[in-house]
């Protein structure tokens, strides 16, 4: 981690969020360097009153240096609150500065991956948990132990002064904390990292579980996908006892010393006391200086689980923000027509390796409406993926009102474009919210979609109209319901293309009434509409058909003109015209 740290040659968000905390670390420093100097107090009243106080029988000595010693610990309390306090929000800094950037890139991520598997690979949603780990860490006591330990020579050298076989003593635990804790790590961090790999895999593996818990019951698969979850587990649990069965004899031994290392410095100063060497009050001092100059080091070796740990999320964030390119500043573009353009269009599905969609040219106006249709796996959804942006094209180019597609900012071209997906994906919060995307939107603005989608009435009968929470996914909906309230978020806005990736798929009668009045206003209003089905009753809404086969286009133009050549009326249902992959 520091080494990525000083690697200048190399940036991005995380490298210099934790650059960012230079000053706040050398505040740390300096307060720390204050607490270890008090920490000198103990030591001092001890010896002090061992020879003052005991030989004189001075009771105004022992007020004096008594009252010194009160006060030195108001202020080391007080300061070791202030070093908390700081290092909370040094870590809350860091969390600020980085965790819109972790956000975008992890949202990035996940677009530019197969969603289907994980390849092996942690999630990237992992890497949201390890912001919260550094974060965790940075405010707790691994830093607080690694300041400490910068000072740790102040008491070694305090006790070379007592006398140098007592620095001796002290340097030789202080070398065998050390070396035995570095022994005890080395042989566990392997395990240790499997462990935390595996305990992951099973967190993702459950995650999974609970979000399809209905189907995982109605399918009879809840105790097959249990027992794998089960060895998941297990794996990590195993890995994790490895761990601490490694470097049996060098836990053992750094056990012992941290136990008795004062202790020896004791036996050491006794042994000088018997010989006259040193005066009995020095035994006092030897100890309590001995311990404040071992405790750092024992610290950071029983702890060096922490440290893997945050390292290992340090990287995985660097890593995150390491594969994906920067972001370059876009120039904002004027609000678009909805003039679409496709020309000689391919793309390959992320993770994938076989293009879903192959030479795809077409174009369509503002206020046309566009009937995508074709049999399963002929790149339906895939073209509307790509033409909402969402997968990017590997060769060709589609433009919007004349500019490409990249040279939209993702927040800005997402105002005007309107789009539903085959799975309809709603967020824990209000109906309003869903409808306005969480945007600080007019009530006007969220009714108005709400009733360009006919479902006002709808939304009215609920609960608490549009401020009914719908839960976690819009759980406390129906499908149909859901599919409803899709469709007034994406006509939220007026936006200029609106792409409906199967929207009547759960709809009734009267949902189907009100998605084609909203299509046909939608139209009327300028908006360029794309509109993927199977369904051949809705044809006669749209202006020109896009039939799709194997990833290209089998047929494109006119409505009456395709469907004359399809050989079907508008009122019959679509039947397959080729075989291909999946959209």
């Amino acid at each position: 981690m520091l080494k990525a740290l000083l690697d200048t040659t190399k940036t991005n968000p995380l490298r210099e969020a934790a650059r960012g905390l230079t000053p706040a670390l050398r505040s740390v420093a300096a307060l720390s360097l204050f607490l270890n100097l008090l920490a000198f107090a103990p030591a001092l009243y001890m010896m002090s009153a061992f020879e003052r106080v005991l030989s004189s029988r001075n009771v105004v000595t022992w007020v004096f240096l008594t009252v010194i010693l009160v006060v030195m610990a108001v202020a080391y309390a007080m300061l070791t609150n202030l070093r908390t306090r700081v290092l909370v929000r040094l870590g809350i800094a860091f969390d600020n500065q980085l965790s819109d950037s972790l956000f975008a890139a992890v949202h990035r991520a996940m677009l530019g991956r197969d969603t289907g598997a994980a390849g092996g690979m942690v999630s990237p949603v992992q890497t949201m948990r390890d912001l919260d780990t550094v974060r965790e860490n940075l405010s707790g006591r691994l830093v607080a132990s690694g300041v400490d330990l910068l000072f740790a020579p102040l008491f070694l050298l305090a006790c070379v002064l007592l006398h140098p076989l007592i620095g001796l003593a002290t340097a030789v635990i202080m070398a065998s904390v050390a070396l035995l804790g570095f022994a005890m790590n080395t042989s566990a961090s392997k395990w240790s990292m499997r462990s935390m790999a595996a305990t992951v895999n099973a967190s993702e593996f459950a995650g999974a579980m609970m979000r399809n818990a209905e189907a995982l019951q109605a399918l009879g698969m809840v105790g097959a996908l249990q027992s794998r979850w089960k060895r998941l587990r297990d794996a990590g649990l195993g890995w994790s006892a490895m761990a601490a069965d490694g470097g049996t004899w060098a836990s053992i031994g750094l056990t012992f010393v941290t136990f008795v290392g004062a202790s020896l410095v004791a036996a050491v100063t006794l042994l000088l006391i018997i010989e006259n060497i040193a005066s009995a009050s020095v035994l006092f001092g030897s100890m309590i200086l001995s311990g404040k100059a071992i405790a750092p080091m024992a610290s950071l070796a029983s702890n060096w689980k922490s440290f893997l740990i945050t390292q290992t999320s340090f990287s995985r964030i660097d890593r995150l923000f390491e594969s994906l390119p920067e972001q370059m500043e876009r120039m904002a573009l004027p609000r678009p027509l909805g003039r679409v353009s496709f020309e000689n269009v391919d793309a390959i599905a992320p993770g994938g390796k076989k293009p879903v969609l192959r030479n795809v040219s077409f174009d369509l106006e503002p206020g046309e409406i566009l009937g995508v249709i074709g049999p399963s796996a002929a790149g339906k959804s895939s073209l509307a993926r790509v033409m909402t942006g969402v997968w990017p094209a590997t060769s060709g180019s589609i433009r919007l009102d004349g500019s490409e597609l990249d040279q939209w900012h993702p927040d800005e071209l997402g105002r005007y474009i309107g789009y539903i997906p085959q799975d309809v994906e709603l967020f824990s919060g209000t109906v309003a919210e869903n409808i306005a995307r969480f945007t600080a939107a007019p009530s006007t603005e969220v009714i108005e979609a709400a009733q360009l989608a006919g479902v006002h009435e709808m939304i009215q009968s609920l609960e608490d109209g549009y401020n009914t929470e719908i839960g976690e996914g819009g759980a406390k909906l129906s499908g149909g319901q859901r599919q409803r309230l899709a469709l007034a978020r994406a006509l939220f806005g007026k936006p200029a293309l609106i792409v409906l990736d199967e929207p009547n798929a759960n709809l009734d009668t009267k949902g189907e009434e009100s998605l084609v009045s909203a299509i046909r206003a939608s139209s009327r209003a300028g908006s360029a509409v794309v509109l993927i089905t199977h369904r051949a009753n809705i044809m006669s809404q749209v202006d020109k058909i896009l039939v799709m086969a194997d990833g290209g286009v089998h047929l494109f133009g006119a409505r009456d003109e395709v469907l004359r050549k399809l050989g079907m009326p508008n009122t019959v249902q679509l039947r397959p015209v080729a075989r291909g992959r999946a959209s």
